[in-house]
């Protein structure tokens, strides 16, 4: 079951967080439990923030996600903060998660809805998931490290 996010969940969204990152090529940065609940609560408060939740009552994914207007442009973005589902769980419960981003996108009227692959978690298989839900790819993100 998927729902939305609750401040009580934020305890356990730091620990998937921390899962996405232990598992992401972003460990040369500080992993920050604080930010992790800034986020949380910024999605709560004013953005997109579901988590999904297994038979026994744990929470075994999360996407958080805001509304921006580009530099050129007054309509709103849809902009994923994060998406991460425990393994055993991938799949049927990753795909219920962007269906609902998709659906607050539209209903916050967002004229764009984008998704990122950029953690180095199976970026192949991210992008064919996010094209299997009608995303495009329109570029790259290019990275370096110092």
């Amino acid at each position: 079951m998927i729902r939305q996010m609750t401040i009580e969940d934020i305890g356990a969204v730091i620990g998937l967080c921390n899962f996405m990152y232990q598992e992401s090529s972003y460990q040369q940065l500080v992993f920050s439990a604080s930010r992790c609940k800034e986020v949380s609560l910024n999605a709560i408060e004013s953005g997109f923030a579901m988590v999904a939740v297994d038979q026994m009552g744990q929470i075994v994914g999360v996407m958080a996600g805001c509304t921006v207007q580009p530099a050129f442009s007054r309509d709103l973005m849809a902009c994923d903060y994060l998406l991460y589902v425990m393994p055993g769980y991938r799949g049927t419960v990753s795909h219920r998660l962007v269906t609902a981003y998709v659906e607050w996108a539209k209903s916050v009227r967002a004229r764009v809805i984008t998704v990122g692959v950029t953690a180095g978690c199976d970026n192949a298989n991210a992008i064919a998931f996010y094209e299997s839900l009608g995303f495009n790819q329109c570029g790259a993100q290019l990275r370096m490290e110092v």
